[in-house]
């Protein structure tokens, strides 16, 4: 899957820089907050960094196309509760390297706000889970791949620096229940048949360009105009230049 969304990335610059339309490059590094929901450890209390690269293609006034390579910590992480008598600490580890394919819908006239929405494709690179600080070998088992969808907006602090904001929901789950039931939230309805990621995050952006953006226009080159000469003098016959 990642093999064919990188390929899928190249094809595309190639297409954008042969057709000479406007491109941008970023790098982007943030924080993670994330929980595994089905598992028992809700609340957002793993906490994990984010990087990665991306483009911008500003097909559209109004709209771009913003594909990413990223890796990204997730898993979840259960705090003891002292006031109950529990001293457990349990943490699970996820990391994974991801393709955001998302849509950027720019909302106002200074483009300044950006509303970001798509899928992610990942795969699961380190595995990792410890109980009370020593790890446990027999890991949770999660799938290798992982569907997602994601929601997010870019604030643009000047013409290279913008700040997300995002949250990202597993579309298919990561791991089934052992049982195989399925679960329905009671206030949202929705029907579980796994565990899935949540994840809030965060992040500082720098974009650079390759080709001229599509709200950029060309200077004008002032033309020099000839310099004036002075006029020539006659005594007699004779002419004098000053």
């Amino acid at each position: 899957m990642i093999r064919w969304s990188i390929l899928v990335l190249m094809v595309l610059y190639a297409r954008i820089i042969a057709s000479q339309e406007p491109l941008r490059m970023g790098i982007r590094a943030g924080m993670n907050f994330a929980q595994i929901s089905g598992v028992g450890m809700q609340g957002f209390n793993k906490f994990g960094v984010l990087a990665g690269v991306g483009l911008h293609w500003r097909f559209k006034p109004k709209w771009s196309f913003d594909p990413e390579i990223t890796y990204s910590m997730k898993g979840a992480r259960k705090n003891p509760n002292v006031d109950a008598g529990d001293y457990t600490t349990y943490t699970i580890e996820a990391d994974y390297l991801e393709v955001p394919a998302l849509f950027g819908w720019h909302m106002d006239k200074k483009d300044r706000f950006t509303l970001d929405f798509g899928i992610t494709m990942g795969v699961l690179i380190r595995e990792r889970v410890e109980q009370n600080g020593a790890q446990l070998t027999q890991g949770r088992g999660f799938n290798r791949f992982e569907l997602g969808a994601a929601l997010g907006v870019t604030y643009h602090l000047t013409k290279n620096w913008a700040f997300q904001f995002r949250m990202q929901n597993s579309i298919i789950p990561i791991k089934p229940y052992a049982s195989g039931q399925t679960a329905i939230l009671p206030l949202w309805g929705i029907i579980r048949i796994g565990e899935v990621h949540t994840v809030i995050s965060i992040s500082l952006q720098y974009n650079f360009g390759f080709l001229p953006d599509v709200n950029e226009s060309p200077r004008i080159k002032k033309e020099k105009l000839p310099r004036e000469t002075k006029p020539k003098k006659q005594n007699g016959n004779i002419i004098d230049e000053e």
